[in-house]
C-alpha cells in the first residue's frame, strides 16, 4: 500500500512537471513570435503579419487545451494588433477584442464561483475586460454597427452583473438600450427595466426609477404606431421573461392574457409604485396609481383591479403610518400573489423600513 501511494505522489508530481513543461514551451513559442514581429533585419521587409495570425491562433488552441485561458486572452490581443497593422478597425480586429475580453471575465467568474468573492488581481481583470469589450465597441461604432455594439454593451451588463458589479452594470445596459431604441423599441424597453433590476440590486432606487420610467415612455411610443394586432401575446410575453440578474420567476397570472406592451407597462407602474413607497415619495406612488387605474379600464381582470386596490390601501397605511407593521403584513398576505419575486422584494423592504424609525434610515 505504501508503495502505491508513493508511486502515485511521484506520478502526481511528474504530470505536473510536464503540464509546467508543456507550459513554458506554449510561452517559448508567444515570445518567440512576438519577438519575430519586432525584428528589424530589413528594414524595408515588413514582418509577415498573416504567418503570426495563423500561429497565435495555433497557440491559442494549445492554451485552452491547457486550460490557460489568461495566455489564450494575450494571443487574441496579440492577433487583433496584427489586425490592425494589416486593415484598421476591422471585424476580425473588434472580434479578437471581443473573444479576448470574454476569456478574461470567464476566469475570474470561475474564480467567483469557486471562492465566493473576488481576489487577487481580480478587480484589475474587470477592468482589462472592459477595455477589450469597449475597443470592439469603439470598431463597430466606426463602421456604424450600431447593433452589434448594442449587443456588446449588453454582454458587459450581463458579465458585470454575474460579478455583483450592478452600477457598472446598470450603465451599460442603458448604453445598450439607447442604441437599440431606433431599430427595436420593444427591445430597448427591456433593456431599461433590466438596467432597473441593476440598479435595484445596487439599492439605488431613483436610478432604477428613472430607468423605468424611459421604459414606460418607449412602450406608450409603440403601442401608439403599432397596431393591437401586433402587441397582443397570450402566454408568451418576452418582455416579462425573468431578467438575467434576478431569480428565475414567472410574470404574474394576471398578466398573462393581457397584451404584450400594455402588460409590460401594468408591470413596470407596479415596480414604480412599491419603489416610490420605499423612498416615501407617496405624491408620485399615487400619480401612478391613478395611472394604472386609467390603463386598467382597457383591460377587464378582477385580479388587476384587486392589485390595485392593495396597492392604494399600501401607500395609504405607508403614508400616516397607521396600524404599524401588523397592517403592513396583513397587506402582504393578499398582495404577494399579484407580485413578482422582484418586486416581493421591494414590498418586503417596505415592511422592513417600516421597523426603523425614520432619524436613522
Amino acid at each position: 500500500h505504501f508503495k502505491k501511494t508513493v508511486f502515485s505522489v511521484k506520478h502526481h508530481i511528474l504530470s505536473l512537471s510536464e503540464g509546467k513543461m508543456e507550459e513554458n514551451k506554449l510561452l517559448a513559442s508567444y515570445r518567440a513570435i512576438t519577438q519575430k514581429l519586432k525584428k528589424k533585419r530589413f528594414p524595408m521587409r515588413k514582418p509577415n503579419l498573416a504567418e503570426a495570425v495563423t500561429q497565435y491562433h495555433q497557440l491559442i488552441s494549445a492554451f485552452k487545451r491547457e486550460g490557460d485561458l489568461p495566455y489564450a486572452a494575450f494571443c487574441y490581443l496579440a492577433i487583433a494588433r496584427c489586425e490592425q497593422a494589416m486593415n484598421a478597425s476591422s471585424s476580425q480586429e473588434a472580434q479578437c477584442y471581443y473573444d479576448a475580453g470574454d476569456l478574461i471575465w470567464h476566469v475570474t467568474d470561475e474564480e467567483q464561483q469557486t471562492t465566493g468573492e473576488l481576489i487577487g488581481g481580480s478587480e484589475d481583470d474587470i477592468i482589462e475586460g472592459i477595455h477589450c469589450f469597449l475597443l470592439a465597441i469603439k470598431i463597430y461604432h466606426i463602421h456604424e454597427r450600431f447593433a452589434m455594439a448594442a449587443q456588446l454593451y449588453s454582454e458587459m451588463g450581463h458579465a458585470l452583473t454575474k460579478l455583483n458589479k450592478y452600477s457598472l452594470a446598470a450603465s451599460y445596459i442603458c448604453q445598450s438600450a439607447e442604441l437599440r431604441q431606433r431599430d427595436s423599441p420593444l427591445t430597448a424597453a427591456n433593456l431599461w427595466r433590466e438596467a432597473a433590476q441593476c440598479y435595484m440590486d445596487d439599492n439605488d432606487y431613483r436610478s432604477s426609477c428613472d430607468c423605468l420610467l424611459t421604459s414606460i415612455k418607449i412602450l406608450h411610443a409603440s403601442q401608439q404606431s403599432t397596431s393591437p394586432s401586433t402587441t397582443s401575446s397570450r402566454g408568451q410575453n418576452p418582455l416579462l421573461l425573468p431578467l438575467p440578474s434576478s431569480p428565475p420567476s414567472s410574470p404574474s397570472p394576471i398578466l398573462l392574457a393581457i397584451p404584450a406592451t400594455t402588460a409590460s407597462i401594468i408591470d413596470a407602474r407596479i415596480t414604480l409604485i412599491l419603489l416610490y413607497t420605499l423612498q416615501e415619495i407617496y405624491l408620485s406612488a399615487k400619480d401612478h396609481i391613478g395611472k394604472l387605474v386609467q390603463e386598467d379600464q382597457t383591460t377587464v381582470d378582477a385580479g388587476e383591479d384587486q392589485t390595485i386596490s392593495l396597492l392604494q390601501a399600501l401607500v395609504t397605511v405607508s403614508e400616516r403610518r397607521e396600524k404599524g407593521v401588523n397592517g403592513l403584513s396583513g397587506i402582504q398576505r393578499q398582495l404577494w400573489r399579484y407580485l413578482s419575486v422582484s418586486q416581493n422584494e421591494i414590498l418586503r423592504k417596505i415592511i422592513a423600513s417600516f421597523e426603523t424609525p425614520l432619524s436613522i434610515r
